[in-house]
């Protein structure tokens, strides 16, 4: 299994910013098995995640 840090709140969505969520996605959709993504960022304020 294959971990991804998400630790940036900034995304442009293209996937190309290690960090981001889109990247981690990008990354987890590329390789084959089970991968995670862990969020490590504080919610000030509050953030929503949707497809």
């Amino acid at each position: 299994m294959t971990l991804y840090q998400v630790t940036q709140t900034t995304d442009n969505g293209n996937g190309d910013t290690v960090g981001t969520l889109s990247y981690a996605i990008l990354q987890a959709n590329r390789n084959a098995g089970t991968d995670a993504i862990n969020m490590q960022f504080f919610l000030w304020g509050g953030h929503l995640v949707r497809p």
